[in-house]
C-alpha cells in the first residue's frame, strides 16, 4: 500500500488542505456534483499535466457523468451511458473488474479499441481509472487522463488513492443524505 513518503511536505499540505475543503463543503450541504468537481479540480491541481474525470453507476449499471471540468464536453457526452465490461476503456474496465486499470497508451491497449478514435479526437492518449468504492461496492471511477502516453509511479499512486478514497465519502455522504430525505418524507 502506498504511503504519504512519496509526496513532499507541500504536497501533504496541499492534500490536506483540499481535503478539508471538500469535508467543508459536504457539511455545507453543497450538492454532489458542486463538491466531485472540487475532488477532481484538486487532483488537477496537483497533477498538473492531467485532466481527470469521475463517473457514477446509476441504477441500470451504466457510467454516468459525475465531474470532468476539463475533459472536452463531447468526450463526457459520449461516453456518458457507458455500459461496464472487459474491453470498455479504463473507466468501464476498471468498474467490471473491480480493480484499478491503467492504459498506459490508449492507441495500442486493447480495452481500448472502441474508443481510441473518440479519445484520438480530443487528445487523449493515456487513461488510468481507478474504482470509486462505498460499503464495499463498486459506485463508480475516477480517471486520470494524460495527453501523451503515461504510466503512473509510487506518487501518483497515493494522490489517486486519496482522491479516490475522498470522491467514495462524497459519494457516501450524498447517499445518507437521500436516505435520510427518503425515510423523513
Amino acid at each position: 500500500m502506498a504511503t504519504l513518503d512519496v509526496l513532499s511536505v507541500d504536497e501533504v499540505t496541499a492534500v490536506l488542505d483540499h481535503q478539508t475543503s471538500v469535508m467543508e463543503q459536504l457539511a455545507g450541504g453543497e450538492t454532489l456534483p458542486v463538491v466531485l468537481d472540487s475532488v477532481v479540480r484538486a487532483l488537477e491541481d496537483l497533477m498538473p499535466s492531467s485532466r481527470c474525470s469521475i463517473l457514477l453507476l446509476d441504477d441500470d449499471g451504466l457510467l454516468r457523468h459525475g465531474a470532468a471540468p476539463h475533459l472536452p464536453a463531447d468526450y463526457s457526452a459520449a461516453i456518458d451511458g457507458l455500459v461496464p465490461g472487459p474491453l470498455a476503456g479504463s473507466c468501464g474496465t476498471a468498474v467490471h473488474l473491480d480493480s484499478a486499470v491503467i492504459a498506459v497508451d490508449v492507441v495500442t491497449d486493447l480495452r481500448w479499441a472502441a474508443f481510441r478514435e473518440l479519445a484520438g479526437a480530443h487528445g487523449l492518449r493515456a487513461c488510468w481509472s481507478s474504482p470509486i468504492r462505498c460499503s464495499g461496492q463498486v459506485v463508480g471511477t475516477f480517471a486520470v487522463y494524460h495527453a501523451s502516453p503515461y504510466e503512473p509511479d509510487a506518487h501518483d499512486d497515493e494522490l489517486v488513492r486519496r482522491f479516490t478514497h475522498l470522491a467514495s465519502l462524497a459519494v457516501e455522504h450524498d447517499q445518507a443524505s437521500r436516505e435520510r430525505e427518503a425515510r423523513h418524507e
